[in-house]
């Protein structure tokens, strides 16, 4: 009668989950330094491109060519952020994959693995201005 309760797997599955839940505190805390990282950086960009913008009040065309380039730094900055967090997104997953695959008969099929990756061209950062810059 206490066949019916018998559980074989649970083992096997206590194992899994303590290895889920080291892999998803170490992805914590890797996507945590990884935001404070991007954040000292696109602050960091925006009072030195403020800065620039301010020194540089009296002349509209450099005013604007400032703005432009401190748009765009940031625009970047925000672009390598998101891709960087992708990739680490990416990698938890394979790892999760792993941890229950590993542990289990299941064979996974190969593009499940397969994973495209369509990065952005990366651009150089500079953004030119034309001269004639229309001032209210």
């Amino acid at each position: 009668m206490t066949d019916n309760y018998a559980f074989p797997q649970f083992p096997e599955n206590l194992d899994k989950s303590e290895d889920l839940n080291k892999n998803l505190i170490q992805f914590s805390l890797t996507l945590a330094e990884n935001n404070a990282e991007y954040s000292r950086k696109i602050n960091q960009e925006l009072v030195e491109g403020f800065g620039k913008m301010v020194s540089e009040v009296n002349n509209p065309e450099q005013f604007s060519q400032a703005m432009v380039n401190l748009v765009s730094t940031a625009g970047e900055t925000t672009t390598n952020y998101f891709m960087n967090s992708a990739e680490l997104i990416q990698k938890a997953q394979k790892e999760t994959l792993d941890i229950f695959l590993g542990k289990s008969d299941v064979e996974v099929a190969p593009e499940v693995l397969k994973v495209e990756n369509a990065a952005p061209k990366k651009s150089t950062g500079k953004v030119k201005v034309s001269k004639e810059v229309p001032v209210a």
